[in-house]
Order: C-alpha cells, then structure tokens, then sequence
C-alpha cells in the first residue's frame, strides 16, 4: 500500500520514505518473530531481490489485516 495509506493508520511520525508498507490483506503480516526477516520479490529471470527489513505491525496483532511497516533498504545501500 502507498505510505499515505499506511500513515493514515499508523499516525504522523511513525511512516517516512525509508518505511515500505504491506497491506496485510488477508490476515498476511509481520507477526513478533518476523522481525528482522526479509521482504522480497522475485524478478522475471526467477530471482529474488530483498527490498525491506521487517521491522514493525499493529499492536492488535498480526492477522487482523493491518498494515505492516519495512525497513526499506534502498535507502541504505551506501551504508551496507
């Protein structure tokens, strides 16, 4: 989902241009063990490029359909 749609849930503050959101459709998100795992997509050769840390979900849980927030890595490639 757009960052804007994300922060509308989450409040000011909370959502900047280094955060990737999922939408948590159907009861997918980060749950409290997924921190720190991968957010990925796989191109049309079949590989996977990581995108995003899996860094943040809603305090009502992580199957209730809420946004979740990622790292996004783009932003930090010089540091890596």
């Amino acid at each position: 989902i757009s960052n804007a749609e994300c922060s509308a849930f989450y409040g000011g503050g909370i959502i900047t241009a280094n955060t990737i959101c999922s939408s948590g459709a159907g009861g997918k998100g980060i749950c409290p063990s997924d921190n720190g795992g991968p957010m990925s997509y796989m191109t049309t050769d079949g590989n996977f490029v990581q995108i995003g840390v899996a860094s943040f979900f809603s305090s009502t849980g992580c199957e209730n359909g809420h946004p979740s927030g990622f790292t996004r890595i783009r932003n930090y490639l010089d540091w890596i």
